[in-house]
């Protein structure tokens, strides 16, 4: 306890020490940012007061030079009025009355004249504004019927083409239709060819089980195979039985082989140990017989002995006239061993008697030499029968018949599998349908745009041509009025040329009209130098008025930031003294930290020798626990032995009882005494029924201690018997109870085949509940399929829908100007509007004034427009915050340089985006709100950046 109050307590004391410390650094942290600020604050401040008085300088210096502009104001009006005296003085007070007594005269002599050249100047204005909206109407309707053709024929293209597309779309729609009726008409023919094979196939297998039957064995042959077949089609480690695994190379050989595989001739091969013990416990529990089984991983193989293999010429191994596969060579190993297969019975005798080998010797005709030297011969009605396996040539054929036939089925089944599904034929027909209506609409709707655009274009093409005579007219009425009009000028001109002929001729001038003009032209001079000086002086009052108000708004700003720094020193001093505080508190904690610390090791080194003793007792209880462990194992391990010989005794006591089995048991019981009931809750009882034996413990008890108190007698076995425990006994015993139990079941019905029947039509229900779940399946992911395929399609033609309303605006302005208020034109169409992700998209572009042409034709700077079009049309759909361009006007002249220059600053003139134009065109410096330049420093041999601001330099 004492232990974790130190831990507690050193823990407390870490937690306050991390929070001092933690406070110290905030108050570091804010100390250097308050100190940083007040610097910057400081510099700031003196960079501001540096700029007022640069202002200061520079409005002293703008008021030195507007006091200069206005002493040379006045000096002009001076040398003005003095110019007027000397010229008062020279036109004189006689000449200025005979300049206005003539004046008069030709005015009055000319006033109807005068009224009339009025009225003609009137008219020609009039006609001159008409003709300008004639022009400008007449050059929109040619634009108009320029725009309106170069559609129509866009249009017709389009139309021929989605035509072009529908016939073969309906090209495509009744190939579909003649492949889905194809496959249909194929898929009958296979089924029949199926049916067909199926029969021809059972028919095959029937008589292939009639060939291989006997008279004497058929039935037992008969239900052998089935057994064997069921064992392949539950165990895939089963492969066969050796007879049909293997043959002999030879015709001569059949009998002789046959002799030496003897009662392994009908073994089944498996795979392993555990595939046999299986399929022995499937034997018992259908009661289909006994088999022999060879696990190819546990027999043992004796190695053979190579000196026989050229021992004696006629004699040879049976391993070398046997053909089998390498993988089953070890049970033809393990069946035939080291035997020899002479020719004639002398070579074995040589072999075995003079020669004194012990070796197995099997003669052609079946006569065998043992090693002990003992000879058996003749010929068996069996081993005729089995020799006779390998010479049926009917039954080849019938199994060749049979491969073909299975082969055909298989290939029919590939065949079946290789069509194509109906119902994705049928769904690629109705997809075509469904297509070939949209583009039906299609068609229609172009075609309707077609004659909407012919009707624009023919009533374009009638304003023209209504409006080209009506210029026409103007032009000549306008023509004829200005002669008129200098008709009556000349003849003004000539009344006033023979009033004033004396006083121009006194005056030195050619006519009254120079005289005038020359006075006027001074006059207007001396105004336009005076306005020039007035506009200097106003700009110098304004420009002095602005330095003055930035002047004013910079010592704000520097009253501003001196009131900061002094607010800042004095947060300083405060955080200063707090930072003091902490230092102190935390030097304070860091002490009792150290003593705790001290504290905590103590305790911590007596917590680890009090450790140390706990592990020592742990390992050696867990020593004892080891050996109860191992003790309670092996007492486990002799009470299943015990366990298991029970289980088997009962078993066999149950096992007789069913099968009516006379066992001898000691004293006056007999096995009849024994009540079913009892072994079949003694059963229970080893095999562990808990939920029935939790209704009466004792009753399972009771029948278990009664059946081990059962003796059996075995005074009425022989003497051998009872002494020999061998495992070739027992093996002796099997087979003589397989040989029983084979003819007991071969005169019995089978009764397991209502079972199986049920079972077989429980499997096919559940294949076909599988079939129905994958269709569903299928049908689930073909909708899923089917809507992203429409989103995707939906996103798309929003998109697309969306940039081709725009582009033709876009390139519209990119190509306007002065000379073509139009612009030009600008389309997207799409190539397959069914699925259009998967097809092109045609970009169109025609300049102004130009016929229509494919994009590759037009020239580079075109193209450069064009492209500039489509990437704001896209921009305009997902606006991105800012544009990159980087020498996108390499291609362009400077007319449209200066077009696409006005186009960005529009564009960058809102508030969504923004431009970095990297450029060589002046064109783009003139429009731009900021420059940016690169220069290599050649002292620092690094580069430099210069930025300059146009804000508000336009001018």
């Amino acid at each position: 306890a004492r232990i974790a109050e130190e831990k507690d307590s050193s823990a407390t004391l870490s937690e306050e020490h991390a929070q001092a410390d933690s406070a110290l650094k905030e108050a570091k942290r804010a100390n250097a940012r308050a100190t940083r600020e007040s610097v910057r604050l400081e510099k700031r401040a003196k960079e501001m007061r540096a700029e007022v008085e640069q202002r200061n300088e520079k409005v002293s210096k703008l008021q030195g030079d507007l006091n200069a502009l206005r002493r040379r104001f006045q000096q002009f009006n001076d040398s003005v009025r003095r110019s007027d005296e000397r010229s008062l003085a020279t036109f004189d007070e006689a000449a200025a009355s005979e300049y206005n007594a003539r004046k008069e005269e030709a005015t009055a002599q000319t006033i109807e004249l005068r009224q009339q050249l009025t009225s003609l100047q009137r008219e020609v204005n009039t006609i001159t504004s008409r003709k300008n909206q004639v022009d400008e109407a007449l050059a929109t309707a040619r634009g108009r019927r320029d725009g309106f053709a170069a559609e129509e024929e866009a249009v017709s293209q389009k139309v021929v083409k989605m035509q072009e597309k529908m016939a073969k779309l309906n090209a495509e729609l009744a190939v579909a239709r003649t492949r889905l009726e194809e496959v249909e008409a194929e898929r009958r023919r296979l089924h029949l060819q199926d049916v067909e094979k199926n029969e021809k196939l059972a028919e095959v297998q029937q008589r292939l089980s009639d060939a291989r039957a006997d008279r004497q064995e058929s039935e037992r042959d008969q239900k052998r195979r089935e057994t064997l077949e069921a064992l392949r089609r539950i165990f895939p480690g089963v492969y066969g039985r050796l007879t049909d695994l293997c043959s002999p190379t030879q015709r001569k050989y059949n009998v002789a082989v046959a002799t030496v595989l003897g009662r392994n001739i009908d073994a089944i091969v498996v795979d392993t140990e555990r595939t046999g013990i299986d399929c022995i416990q499937y034997l018992r529990d259908q009661r289909a017989g006994t088999a022999t089984f060879l696990p190819i991983d546990s027999i043992v193989v004796r190695p053979v002995n190579e000196k026989f293999r050229t021992f004696a010429r006629g004699a040879r191994l049976a391993v070398d006239v046997i053909q089998v596969d390498p993988k089953f060579e070890r049970a033809v190993h393990y069946a035939c061993g080291s035997t020899l297969i002479c020719d004639t019975l002398d070579i074995s005798k040589e072999v075995c008697w003079n020669r004194g080998q012990e070796v197995k010797a099997v003669t052609l005709e079946g006569t065998v030499l043992h090693k002990t030297g003992l000879m058996t011969g003749g010929t068996s009605v069996a081993s005729s029968r089995e020799a006779q396996r390998w010479e049926d040539r009917d039954v080849e054929a019938l199994k060749k018949a049979r491969d073909n036939l299975l082969a055909d089925l298989t290939e029919l089944g590939r065949a079946r599998r290789r069509l194509v599904s109906e119902d994705q034929l049928r769904s690629e027909l109705q997809a075509l349908e469904a297509k070939a209506v949209a583009d039906g609409d299609s068609v229609d709707t172009t075609e309707r745009r077609h004659a909407s655009v012919l009707r624009e274009l023919e009533q374009a093409r009638a304003e023209v041509d209504r409006l080209e005579p009506e210029a026409a007219a103007l032009e000549s009425e306008l023509a004829q009025k200005s002669a008129e009009l200098n008709g009556v000028q000349s003849q003004i001109n000539g009344i006033e040329d023979r009033i004033f002929a004396a006083f121009c001729a006194r005056m030195r001038v050619p006519n009254i009209r120079v005289f005038d003009e020359g006075r006027g032209a001074e006059r207007q001079q001396n105004e336009q130098k005076k306005a020039e000086f007035e506009t200097s002086i106003a700009k110098h009052e304004n420009e002095i008025e602005f330095e003055t108000n930035i002047q004013r708004r910079h010592q704000e700003r520097v009253e501003k930031y001196t009131r900061a720094i002094e607010e800042d020193g004095r947060a300083l001093e405060s955080d200063r003294r707090e930072l003091e505080a902490f230092s102190a508190e935390t030097r304070r904690m860091e002490a009792e930290f150290a003593e705790g610390t001290a504290a905590q090791a103590e305790m911590q080194e007596r917590l680890r020798q009090r450790a140390a003793a706990v592990d020592e007792a742990k390992k050696a209880l867990h020593r004892a626990t080891r050996a109860l462990e191992a003790s309670s194992k092996e007492l486990l391990n002799l009470e299943a032995k015990v366990e298991a010989l029970l289980a088997e005794r009962i078993a066999i006591f149950r096992r007789c009882k069913l099968e009516e089995i006379s066992l001898p048991l000691l004293g006056e019981e007999s096995i009849d005494d024994v009540s079913l009931e009892d072994l079949d809750r003694a059963q229970m009882s080893q095999s562990g029924g808990d939920q029935e034996m939790e209704v009466d413990d004792d009753v399972y008890a009771q029948a278990r201690a009664s059946v081990e108190q059962i003796q059996v007698d075995f005074s009425g076995l022989k003497r051998d018997l009872r002494e020999n425990s061998s495992d070739e006994m027992d093996v002796e015993f099997q087979e003589t109870l397989k040989n029983l139990s084979a003819e007991i079941e071969r005169i019995s019905p089978n009764m397991k085949a209502v079972e199986k029947f049920g079972d077989m039509e429980e499997k096919m229900r559940a294949t076909n509940s599988e079939f129905e779940n994958s269709r569903r399946d299928a049908k689930t992911a073909m909708d899923a399929f089917t809507q992203i395929k429409q989103e995707r399609y939906d996103r798309f033609h929003r998109a697309f829908t969306h940039i081709a309303e725009h582009i033709d605006k876009i390139y519209g302005q990119l190509t306007t100007s002065p000379t073509f208020p139009l612009g030009g034109r600008a389309t997207l169409l799409l190539e397959d509007s069914e699925e259009p992700y998967l097809d092109g998209v045609k970009f169109h572009a025609m300049p102004p004034m130009k016929r229509f042409r494919d994009m590759e034709q037009l020239s580079g700077g075109e193209k450069t427009v064009a492209a500039l079009a489509l990437l704001f049309a896209v921009h305009s759909y997902r606006p991105a915050p800012f544009f990159v361009l980087d020498e996108v006007d390499a291609a362009l002249d400077n007319a449209n340089v200066g077009l696409v220059a006005r186009y960005v600053r529009q564009r960058a003139a809102g508030a969504d985006s923004q431009f970095v134009v990297i450029s060589l065109k002046s064109a783009f410096y003139e429009m731009a709100e900021a420059l940016v330049g690169i220069y290599k420093d050649q002292e620092a041999q690094s580069s430099r950046i210069l930025t300059l601001s146009l804000k508000g330099l336009e001018e």
